[in-house]
């Protein structure tokens, strides 16, 4: 084969390629832009459409196969059992392409402030955030007492948990506080059911003014249920 037949040959293999790879990148796009305006639809909490990327190359083919390697969305704000939860990042791997949209694995983190925590939560102690620990005063008897708190993952709530208790300035164990206080403190827990079926909370830590959430699942419904 001469130079110039070799040449053409590369020029039209390169347009063939070139074609089917804007081919791919259009459908991508279309893809995502529907993946995001059905998470907006279907997700309780979710007002605006996320941003979505679909991972992988070619798109076209893992779409022809049902299956979609890797997606991520990004919201700046989704509301779930009126809390409000921000900067909210969802990395899903096998995502299915017929409805109901659903994800082998799930991992989502997002931060959750906790005045808007507090504005939808109806808590027995005055809660803040001090020197980036949670702590909780009140009054017992007319004498002011302080909890150092601890957040924890439980499930589809967020519990909290007492550390150490201080009534007018002395450190005392939670058996020795007025029957009903400590039971009041114990069952503290804020719940956000309203998460996609199939995920739950596994991480809940202090962070800035509010907490950095974790939460994982698998085969996780990103879809809302209609009623039948």
């Amino acid at each position: 084969m001469g130079a110039r037949a070799v040449i053409g040959t590369v020029v039209v293999v390169g347009v063939l390629v070139g074609g089917a790879y804007v081919a791919d990148g259009f459908a991508r796009g279309e893809a995502e832009d529907r993946v995001a305006e059905e998470l907006r639809t279907g997700l309780d909490g979710l007002d605006e459409s996320p941003e979505v990327t679909i991972g992988g190359f070619p798109f076209i083919t893992q779409y022809l196969a049902g299956r979609i390697s890797t997606v991520n969305a990004t919201a700046q704000e989704v509301t779930v059992d009126g809390v409000s939860l921000q900067d909210v990042v969802v990395d899903l791997e096998g995502v299915t392409t017929e409805s109901p949209i659903t994800a082998e694995d799930a991992r989502m983190t997002a931060h959750v402030p906790l005045a808007g925590l507090l504005e939808a939560v109806d808590l027995p102690l005055e809660v803040a955030i001090v020197d980036g620990a949670l702590t909780a005063t009140a009054e017992v008897f007319g004498l002011p007492l302080d909890a150092e708190l601890v957040p924890r993952a439980e499930g589809r709530s967020i519990g909290i948990d007492i550390e150490t208790f201080t009534l007018a300035g002395a450190t005392i164990a939670a058996e020795d506080l007025p029957a009903g206080i400590s039971d009041q403190l114990d069952a503290i827990a804020i719940p956000l059911d309203g998460l996609p079926e199939g995920i739950e909370l596994t991480e809940v830590v202090v962070d800035r003014d509010g907490f950095a959430v974790t939460a994982t699942g698998s085969d996780v419904v990103l879809e809302r249920a209609t009623a039948g």
